[in-house]
Parts: structure tokens; C-alpha cells; sequence
């Protein structure tokens, strides 16, 4: 069900039980959660440490992500993708169901 509210900027909103299903069908692959987190570090001029600190994972976490050895979780991938929106593509962030959506829709 999709319902309308009012916002203090008056956007329209959906339930987040309605929109949910399409967080999932928006995500990022993994290769592509790789490619961004690889750019990002780059772009933000970190070290692995600094950016595993950021992201709140040890550096061999970070490591391994990065060589894609492991997949980051997908709350881990929503906080590269944010910071990734925040840093290069704020226009990502314009409402809660870009954010929620990835920036997709």
C-alpha cells in the first residue's frame, strides 16, 4: 500500500514496508559495491586503514572486499553507497526513497 505524508519539506513519501521490496531489486551488484568502494578510497585520498575505520570494519575486511575475496554485507554496501552519494553524486540523496532505492528511482 503506498500512502502519502506530510514531510517538513513536503516531499511525498511511501511506506517503507511498500518500498522495500524494491531496495533489494535496486541494490547495486556486488562487483558494482567493489568498483565503488575501490574509487571512493581512491577519490577520498585514503589509505585502507583510514577507510576501513570510515566504514567501522577492520583493514583486512576491507582488503579482501576490495580484491573480491569477500562480499560486503548489504548494510555495509548501503553505507559505501552513501558515502560514495555524499562525496560524488549528492543528487542520490534527494529524498528518502532515492536513498532507500539507491538512487534509482
Amino acid at each position: 500500500v503506498i500512502t502519502q505524508s506530510r514531510t517538513s519539506v513536503g516531499i511525498t513519501q511511501v511506506s517503507g514496508e511498500a518500498i522495500l521490496p524494491f531496495a533489494d531489486i535496486c541494490a547495486p551488484s556486488k562487483e558494482t559495491s567493489r568498483e565503488t568502494l575501490i574509487s571512493l578510497r581512491r577519490s577520498l585520498g585514503l589509505s585502507r586503514g583510514h577507510m576501513a575505520s570510515l566504514l567501522g570494519v577492520r583493514k583486512d575486511h576491507l582488503r579482501r572486499w576490495e580484491k573480491g575475496l569477500r562480499s560486503p554485507s548489504r548494510p555495509a554496501q548501503k553505507l559505501i553507497w552513501l558515502i560514495d552519494s555524499m562525496a560524488n553524486k549528492p543528487e542520490n540523496l534527494r529524498d528518502s526513497i532515492s536513498i532507500i532505492t539507491w538512487g534509482k528511482c
